[in-house]
């Protein structure tokens, strides 16, 4: 069965909740318009964050913004 979840726009975050013990995302991604992607390896991702605080809180933002979204529904 096919189902829009979610449409992202310019600039935001997709798939974040695997840095944060995932395996794998459990939806597919499918673009609705032109656009340009960039992909972070995990494990890259994670040192980055270990060197960068904000980046670090910038994720957490995004991860609580998620939350938020999800429990207003």
């Amino acid at each position: 069965k096919e189902q829009t979840v979610n449409i992202w726009g310019r600039g935001e975050v997709f798939a974040e909740v695997v840095l944060a013990g995932m395996d794998r995302f459990p939806a597919y991604a499918q673009a609705i318009s032109p656009l340009k992607v960039a992909f972070f390896e995990k494990k890259a991702f994670l040192s980055a964050i270990k060197l960068n605080p904000d980046l670090a809180l910038k994720i957490i933002g995004i991860l609580a913004g998620r939350i938020k979204e999800l429990l207003s529904k």
